[in-house]
């Protein structure tokens, strides 16, 4: 078989802190996993640190670091994502790093976490693995239906979501943040062409009724508090039901109606009242006409009535509360934005330690506006931080790129993402070349060369900052 063409390498060169940019046709990436193996001893010989400003920030220990630096979509407010994990002396740590588009050093996220440590200083071993996996806050894309009930408690509101093309029902308890905790999950659970709640099943429960349309039946059920189903008796009635969204946000003595047009992307918020008269609150002209699903629910608080919207061909859950005058404020959106990340060392005998975070657990990480997903990023195996540039005397390995969404190797960053930064790190590495054409999976070599090193300036330098405020 014809091997496709390699990819023109990038203008500064296939080293250091220049490296392919993978995208995914300017969609969001989605599972990103970017796995190093060691296959010979990484040594460092020496680290010095890069003069120019703003890369001279503090000290820079002797050592070198593997950069996952990506770069988000246009008008997100998190620019800049940046993975890292570094070896200085024997310490393993890793980092993760978030700018906007407008600071190199006013950052949306800043922190450090400890990795195990290696046998000899500065030196990563042969059969080293390390693997940084990103984790998405992504809803599956093919929820049908959604429906809110009593079931989660008083504090909270429970979700009921249901995926025909599997038959799967799942039971969540939505908190007054818009936070979602699984209770129970059902499969091969076919023909639940529509859902709605009621007061039936009796104090501390909820009511649950499913329709089968080709059967025509409806089928009751008392939801417990922890997503526990309990038959009642059910009940043939045609094969004409309908569905409507209501919620709180009319008042007392109202009940709210909310009516939503796909095709010109127009929501308007009524007030029902107790003799059928509709007074107009609010109306939206601007909604995307892609929301497949709209379910209202108490997790807004006091005062408000929750707003759940879905949009299933991007995988989007959003969550609002809406107030008396059918204003809309957004307490968590869950879509490709990446939410957390799993740093894995394996050393050379097999022993797997692992780390998980994630980015909301951070102090000031507003989950509405600091998650962003990423559209392009590149890997640079570098000097440790605050502007380091290492001198490595060996080292080889592979590096194996893998998403669910397609990847496709890049000389320049796309016009979609934010772009013509370049990280302050640096070192004598020498990458691979990659193939032409799209694939969910890519390998690419790296090694050292003795010859100067691959230079790349971008309109910013970003310094990699020390851990727990070195250098700053």
């Amino acid at each position: 078989m014809t091997q496709p063409p390699p990819v023109p390498a990038p203008p500064s060169g296939l080293g250091g802190k220049s490296n392919y940019i993978l995208y995914s046709d300017c969609n969001p990436i989605v599972d990103l996993t970017v796995t190093i193996n060691v296959t010979e001893d990484i040594v460092c010989q020496s680290t010095s640190q890069n003069p120019f400003p703003p890369c001279r920030t503090g000290s820079t220990p002797k050592g070198f670091a593997f950069q996952l630096n990506a770069c988000s979509p246009i008008g997100e407010t998190s620019a800049y994502q940046q993975y890292v994990i570094v070896l200085a002396d024997r310490e393993l740590k890793g980092s993760v790093n978030n700018w906007p588009s407008n600071s190199t050093t006013n950052y949306i996220v800043d922190q450090w976490f400890n990795l195990p440590s290696v046998p000899e200083a500065t030196i990563l071993p042969a059969g080293y693995q390390l693997k940084i996996v990103l984790r998405n806050n992504l809803w599956r894309t093919s929820w049908d239906l959604a429906v809110t009930g009593g079931w989660a408690g008083p504090a909270d509101s429970g979700l009921l979501l249901y995926d025909p093309s599997s038959g799967t029902g799942a039971f969540y308890h939505i908190g007054h943040d818009g936070g979602m905790g699984k209770l129970a999950q059902y499969e091969d659970q076919p023909g639940w062409d529509l859902v709605v709640t009621g007061g039936w099943a009796g104090p501390g429960d909820s009511g649950l009724l499913i329709y089968n349309r080709f059967l025509g039946l409806a089928a009751l059920y008392a939801i417990t508090s922890d997503g526990g189903m309990t038959p009642l008796p059910g009940k043939a009635v045609g094969n004409t039901w309908d569905l409507a969204v209501t919620g709180g946000w009319a008042g007392p003595g109202n009940s709210g109606l909310l009516l939503y047009d796909q095709n010109a992307g127009v929501a308007a918020f009524y007030a029902v009242h107790s003799n059928g008269e509709m007074t107009l609150l609010r109306q939206y002209d601007d909604w995307r006409t892609s929301w497949d699903l709209a379910v209202t629910g108490g997790w807004a608080g006091p005062g408000n009535s929750g707003l759940l919207l879905y949009d299933r061909a991007a995988g989007t859950g959003a969550f609002y509360a809406v107030n008396s005058h059918g204003d809309m404020t957004l307490l968590e959106q869950y879509d490709a934005s990446i939410a957390g990340a799993n740093y894995i060392v394996t050393d050379n005998r097999g022993n797997v330690d692992e780390v998980e975070f994630i980015l909301t657990s951070f102090s000031g990480v507003n989950p509405a506006d600091d998650l962003s997903p990423i559209a392009a990023f590149q890997l640079n195996v570098v000097g440790t931080y605050n502007g380091g540039i290492s001198v490595l005397s060996s080292g080889a390995g592979t590096i194996v790129y893998e998403a669910s969404t397609p990847l496709t190797a890049l000389p320049t960053e796309p016009s979609c993402a934010y772009s013509g930064d370049t990280t302050c790190e640096n070192a004598n590495t020498v990458y691979g070349l990659l193939p032409t054409g799209a694939s969910n999976t890519f390998t690419q070599t790296f090694g050292i060369t003795q010859g100067p090193m691959v230079r790349k300036e971008g309109k910013l330098s970003r310094s990699t900052p020390g851990p727990w405020g070195e250098g700053r």
